[in-house]
This record gives C-alpha cells, sequence and structure tokens, in this order.
C-alpha cells in the first residue's frame, strides 16, 4: 500500500528502537525524524496514523486496505461524513464577480461532526472510535451466568432481559451457515439490537482474525484452544458484552445436531438480576405520592410506617430516603417494586423491580406471561 486512502503518503509511526517518528513515508523511509531530515532506521512498528486524516493502520505496507484498517465504527465502516474549511482560487470578471472555481489553494484539517457514511451513528472525535477487537471481545462467564446460555422462558424471560437467541449449523460439509432466529420478549427486539445482533454476527463469521463462524472444523479448534469454558456435555461457551446488550454463545461443533446458539440479553434487565437487585428488599423507605411525607415498608406487610426521620420538605425526605436506602442496599427499582407490593398486593406487575427503570421510572411492559 503505497498511500493512505485520502491520498496522503506520510504518516506518524514508532521505531522499534522506542524513538518517536515525527513524519514516516508510505514506503517506511522516515523523511523527518526528531525534526531532522534524513536519519535512517530499519524497522517502524505500528500503529501507523495518517498525518491528513488520522486513519490508523497497522501495517502501510499491505495492499489490502481493509486489512489495515483497525479503527472503525461500531459497524464496521471506517468511512464518515466531516467537516472541512478550504480556501479556493477563483476565476472572477473586471467587476470583480465570482465566475467560476479555478482550484482549492489551501484547506484546513477535516474536523467533527464525523458521521458513519453506512449507520448514521456520530462521533465527535475520530478518537473515540473502537477496533473491532475492543467493542466484541470475546470473555469467559461466571458460573452464576451458567442458565444464560440456554434459553429462559416464560415470567423469568423479562427478568433477565432474555431477548431471543439464534441456533445455526454448518450443514453436511461443515462449511455453509444455516440459522434461524426466535423471538423470547417481542417488545424488545428493536431496530436499535437488530443492527447490533448483525454486527456482533457479522464480526463472529468474518470480522475476527480466525472466525469461529466460518466453518465447522476452525469451531472445533477454537473450543479446543478454551476447553476451560467448557460447560459440561453442552460444548464451549463464552459471552461479549456491549453498552447495551449481552451474547452468550454456546458452541458444540458436530455435524448430527446444531454447532452454535447465541442468546442474547438487554444489559439494563440482566445486569441487576446478576447483581442480586431484581428481589424485593426486607425493608425500604420511600415517599408517599401524595404528600412527599418520608415512610418505611416492611417486606410482606401491607401498608407503610411513618417514619420520624420525616420534614416538612419533600426534597429532603428523598435525600433521606436516598442515603438510609443506600446503607439498606436498596435500589430505587426495589424502593419502587415494595412501595407498590404494599399498596396494591404482591401479586401484581408494579411489584416486581425488573418493570422499572434504575431511577425508578416504571417501564413499558407489553403483554407479559405471567
Amino acid at each position: 500500500m503505497k498511500k493512505c486512502t485520502c491520498g496522503n503518503e506520510t504518516f506518524n509511526a514508532t521505531v522499534s528502537t522506542t524513538e518517536k517518528v515525527k513524519v514516516v513515508s508510505a514506503n517506511g523511509i522516515p523523511e523527518i525524524v526528531n525534526g531532522t531530515q534524513g536519519e535512517q532506521h530499519t524497522t517502524f512498528v505500528g500503529v501507523f496514523t495518517c498525518t491528513l486524516c488520522n486513519e490508523v493502520y497497522n501495517d502501510i505496507t499491505e495492499p489490502d486496505e481493509g486489512d489495515c484498517l483497525t479503527l472503525r465504527c461500531s459497524c464496521g465502516n471506517t468511512r464518515f461524513t466531516a467537516r472541512q474549511r478550504c480556501y479556493h482560487d477563483v476565476i472572477v470578471n473586471s467587476s470583480n464577480v465570482f465566475e467560476r472555481d479555478f482550484s482549492i489553494s489551501d484547506a484546513e484539517r477535516p474536523c467533527g461532526p464525523y458521521c458513519c457514511t453506512r449507520c448514521g451513528e456520530e462521533y465527535d472525535y475520530l478518537s473515540k472510535l473502537k477496533s473491532a477487537q475492543e467493542s466484541m471481545k470475546l470473555t469467559a462467564a461466571e458460573e452464576r451466568e451458567y442458565e444464560l446460555f440456554f434459553k429462559i422462558e416464560n415470567k423469568d424471560s423479562e427478568r433477565y432481559g432474555a431477548i431471543g437467541y439464534m441456533r445455526a449449523d454448518f450443514g453436511k460439509n461443515g462449511k455453509e451457515f444455516h440459522h434461524e432466529w426466535f423471538d423470547i420478549t417481542k417488545h424488545m427486539v428493536t431496530a436499535e439490537f437488530k443492527a447490533e445482533y448483525d454486527k456482533i454476527i457479522e464480526y463472529l463469521r468474518h470480522g475476527m482474525e480466525h472466525p469461529i463462524f466460518s466453518n465447522r472444523q476452525d469451531l472445533e479448534v477454537f473450543c479446543l484452544q478454551h476447553d476451560s469454558q467448557r460447560l459440561a456435555d453442552h460444548g464451549v461457551g463464552f459471552k461479549i458484552q456491549t453498552d447495551d446488550y449481552s451474547y452468550y454463545v454456546r458452541c458444540r461443533p458436530t455435524p448430527k445436531d446444531y454447532d452454535i446458539y447465541v442468546f442474547a440479553y438487554k444489559n439494563d434487565y440482566l445486569i441487576p438480576e446478576l447483581a442480586g437487585q431484581h428481589g424485593l428488599p426486607f425493608k425500604c423507605f420511600s415517599l408517599l405520592k401524595s404528600n412527599g411525607e418520608l415512610i418505611y415498608i416492611f417486606l410482606g406487610e401491607n401498608g407503610y410506617h411513618q417514619s420520624d426521620q420525616s420534614t416538612q420538605s419533600a426534597e429532603e425526605n428523598r435525600r433521606i430516603a436516598d442515603r438510609n436506602n443506600a446503607i439498606l442496599g436498596v435500589t430505587r427499582a426495589q424502593e419502587e417494586a415494595l412501595l407498590s407490593a404494599s399498596l396494591f398486593g404482591y401479586g401484581v406487575p408494579a411489584a416486581k423491580p425488573w418493570h422499572y427503570n434504575a431511577d425508578g421510572t416504571p417501564r413499558t411492559i407489553i403483554n407479559e406471561e405471567e
């Protein structure tokens, strides 16, 4: 590769002796080294950053630019619209009236916001981009997460944020990819989720250095290398956790059954569940909606108790309730659920902490199965 995709041929890089190279040409020959032109070094190590557009490369000698680019949008794209101030030489008539452009005489460095040309995601700075390895890291699951590698149904599905699952096989020749998706909690299958899910599967099939979803043989090698993550007789498991979703992948390469299962969960349900925050607490403090009075509630009781810590200020009572609940290890979601249970009964949907956001506001729940 002789130049960056923007046309530039100089890059910032680092030499193997850890000296900083100010400007390096695309063929690996330094032009300015520590402010002195002409000094030679034999080895340069990545990453290489274009001095014009800041694109990052692992190896500027690679002919295939797609293999060199490491920083990308979350969708995998490496092209963005940006803003740039340009200065034009123009043609004018004798009255100094513009007739046409002649050439661009000068241009400032492009700046944000940077908008992905594929998915429209916007970034203030290119430095906020992540590599595929950073955003889709495969990690081992903890023992308490074992059940997440299997289908969670009925009333527990929403409690865990179970969105749905995919199963796939590589066909008889081991190189095909037959897959199907099944919804578990339909209202969680949003356009946002679908877009990220597609990126995850695409990464596992084509984006990794050694894609494990490309064929059965490569998946077998992966499973042998990660035998410590074995799920008893159900194969090998790992997870991918993004900002909003978690994917639990179960791999058991076999020509007689499905090779892969991927179970997807919504983090703002799953993480509180794993932290033990979806059960009702033994005691919590709260406020009466009608007048802001500070009260406390015990699990299993109907009604509430007036608190002698209550003040005339609802704002101050809110601070007291938050402080006391923090000491008790009670979240706002648990508080709202126990308050509803004490007033309306323990069997109503509002008595379930996972029906609330982290700030205690109700979530939109659609056709929950009991």
